[in-house]
């Protein structure tokens, strides 16, 4: 390629661009990982490097590349490979054959902003004659895959190139197209087999070890042998791969329980080093046509003769645990590899190594958990044994930091998950969504959502996946736009279409529209939901009421709903329904409630009263407050009776609760009320006059508050 440009060699290489690119013919050679050694190429010679001025454009460069090949450049199409979480480098999306008049610089900051060179891989056809000659990578079934073979009897590694899937096509379909790339009898025997490693498991965010449902989402490494391929032969091979001596490497067998988990049950023995994989398949898992392993690594030897703990099945022997800790503040489950354990070992033995594992200070208190299948997750008790927990090879044990009350008290005032429980059944809501541009030239691409995901929260999650302001996006359907309110409860759709607007273009409607999140309290106290709704900020308090009704099924359809603010865990203001949005201050805590009906039948002889929580000092305030109505004439007895039916308590909550009448203006002069036979209404309460809730701590004498949500 002519040099385009004069100056100093420090100028001229600002100027340049350097493309790496892999061809089918780099790629059948190359004896490695990946599809090239981006780190050794130079040594290797697994990649072409070019270096062109970055203004070229691509529809030059393609054709200079052509030239090169002598392959016509519409039988050239070229795949940006990108660097993966995982460090791996595939080809990830082709260029666009309409950024024909885009540089190439343009199209790297584009396509691999993060990376200052682009490396591409060059796919070929030999269809002259189609109007398209490529397959459209913008259908999702259309999967690109790139095959090696391993040669037991030569030892080496070849690649034949790649290969078109679809997302739902069965990997044994494509049997006879692997024999014939290797030009095998069409009747030879073939064996797929997925390996699972600690990486894997580490960043696994859902139940068992790893997702082999949909495998690519937890990035299992598939191995394709012929099935007489022996033990020792796949264990070298994959060892390679990983640049781990094979020796420092144990494989488990996957089973499939009764229970619907798939965990790993007994690793593959030594003394079948002569085995072929496929007799080892049979021996292990007769009932299923595949192999899926997990790869156990070992830093360094137990003792001199073996690198590994030795497994039996006899009593007291080394059972093989996995660990995954729930961080509240990240909202994350994180894999901690595996552990050893004995049958009589007693689970809280274990604590130290779990706070070590996660860098907890040594005296973090912890709670245990197994994960038992889905919607199975139990306690585990320290003071147990793992065999009286029957705890067994492959099963899994959670953890997290024990919280104080007033810890889940926040977190839950937020919306946040505070316990693993809760985590795993959030799970059970997720589902996988994929994302395409309507019209423009930006990228296909998956996320995890939950079901029950306001719209907003969608938008959230592909702004932050695209990098861009959320008020940028709209999402379509395939005919009509959908409602963008924002507050529309976002369904188990499997495709979302997503346009992407210039910022200049909205911003003028910034102004004009309010978020407000509001908490949605059930027939108690105790229940809430966060409801998420966006207005126009002269919209009035009475269609937010509209809006919470379009969501929420009152216990009586003639029953109002009443908005207030809390602050300090007090009621502050409610409003009317005739107050407009706009005067609603920022970050203010709002709460929505169905007005009870004692309220709604109150006469004039009763009083409404605010009613609030507190530990010990009225101003150690926590929970939710509301409004009680004080009947005329009843004995305290009865209020207690409405007050814990208020709360939804049972008695032995409840009666930790001292009542008080606490003064605005006089927190330190309580009031509390001990007999039950008092008439509260005779008390002539002040409209500054408040029911404090004394929430008492039985540990009273160790100092510690703990704080019930009420």
């Amino acid at each position: 390629m002519k040099r385009l440009f004069s100056g100093s060699k420090e100028e001229m290489e600002k100027n340049l661009l350097t493309i790496e690119v892999v061809t089918a013919e780099k790629f059948k050679n190359y004896q490695g990982f990946d599809l090239a050694n981006f780190d050794h190429h130079s040594l290797f010679f697994d990649v072409y490097t070019y270096k062109i001025q970055k203004t070229k454009t691509y529809d030059v460069f393609k054709k200079d590349i052509s030239q090169i090949f002598n392959i016509p450049s519409k039988q050239i199409r070229f795949w940006v490979l990108v660097k993966r979480i995982n460090k791996t480098i595939r080809p990830d999306t082709p260029i666009p054959e309409s950024y024909f008049n885009k540089s190439m610089e343009e199209i790297r900051a584009k396509m691999t902003p993060l990376q200052n060179k682009l490396r591409l891989y060059m796919e070929e056809t030999d269809r002259r004659n189609e109007k398209t000659c490529f397959p459209l990578i913008e259908e999702s079934w259309n999967i690109i895959v790139f095959l090696k073979y391993f040669d037991p009897d030569t030892q080496t590694l070849e690649g034949l190139g790649h290969l078109y899937v679809r997302e739902y096509d069965k990997v044994g379909d494509y049997t006879k197209i692997l024999c014939e790339r290797k030009n095998l009898p069409p009747d030879t025997p073939l064996k797929i087999y997925e390996v699972v490693t600690a990486e894997n498991f580490n960043k696994h965010q859902g139940f068992d070890l790893v997702n082999f449902v949909n495998p690519p989402l937890s990035k299992i490494h598939s191995h394709n042998v012929l099935k007489n391929t022996t033990y020792t032969t796949f264990k070298e091979k994959v060892s390679q791969c990983f640049n781990i001596p094979s020796e420092q490497v144990r494989f488990w067998v996957f089973v499939k329980r009764q229970n619907q988990t798939i965990r790993p049950d007994f690793p593959i023995p030594e003394s079948s080093f002569n085995k072929s994989m496929e007799e080892i398949r049979i021996e292990m898992t007769p009932r299923r046509h595949e192999l899926k392993l997990y790869m156990e690594v070992a830093d360094k030897p137990i003792n001199d003769r073996a690198w590994f703990p030795s497994i039996g099945r006899s009593e007291n022997m080394n059972i093989i645990v996995f660990l995954k800790y729930f961080d509240p503040d990240t909202q994350t489950l994180e894999g901690l590899g595996h552990l050893y354990v004995r049958d009589y070992d007693k689970v809280g033995d274990c604590t130290n190594i779990l706070r070590e594992r996660k860098n907890l200070p040594p005296d973090t208190p912890l709670i245990i958990y197994e994960e038992i299948k889905p919607n199975m997750i139990e306690k585990m008790y320290l003071n147990y044994t793992f065999k009286r927990s029957e705890i067994q090879n492959g099963d899994i044990i959670c953890f997290q930091k024990a919280l104080m009350e007033n810890e889940i008290r926040e977190y839950t005032e937020f919306g946040r998950i505070c316990s693993i429980p809760q985590f795993y059944e959030s799970l059970t809501l997720l589902t996988v969504i994929s994302f395409k541009p309507e019209w423009q030239d930006y990228f296909e691409f998956d996320l995890i959502l939950n079901k029950k995901s306001t719209l907003y929260q969608v938008v959230e999650a592909v702004a932050l996946h695209l990098n861009i302001n959320p008020l940028q996006l709209q999402f379509t359907n395939l005919f009509d736009t959908l409602d963008q309110t924002l507050n529309q409860v976002f369904l188990d759709a499997q495709t979302l279409y997503y346009e992407i607007f210039d910022l200049n273009i909205i911003e003028s409607n910034l102004e004009e529209e309010k978020f407000i999140k509001i908490l949605w309290l059930g027939n108690t106290v105790k229940d809430e939901e966060i409801i998420d709704i966006c207005l126009q900020k002269d919209a009035t308090v009475n269609e937010i009421i509209e809006e919470i009704l379009k969501r929420v099924t009152l216990s009586s359809p003639d029953n109002k709903i009443r908005l207030y603010e809390v602050m300090n865990h007090k009621i502050q203001n409610e409003y009317k329904e005739t107050e407009l949005i706009g005067r609603i201050q920022e970050f203010m805590t709002l709460y929505a409630e169905e007005i009870p009906q004692d309220e709604l039948l109150a006469d004039s002889h009763d009083q409404i009263i605010q009613v609030y929580h507190f530990t010990k000092d009225p101003i150690q305030t926590h929970g939710i407050p509301f409004k009680f109505v004080i009947k005329n004439g009843e004995t305290l007895a009865g209020t207690k009776d409405r007050l814990q039916l208020r709360l939804c308590m049972n008695k032995t909550e409840f009666a930790r609760i001292r009542i008080a009448i606490v003064s605005e203006f006089t927190y330190k002069k309580l009031e509390y009320l001990e007999n039950d036979d008092i008439i509260l209404s005779e008390k002539k309460l002040s409209s500054t006059d408040y029911l404090g809730l004394d929430h008492v701590d039985e540990t009273e004498s160790t100092d510690k508050i703990t704080y019930i949500r009420g």
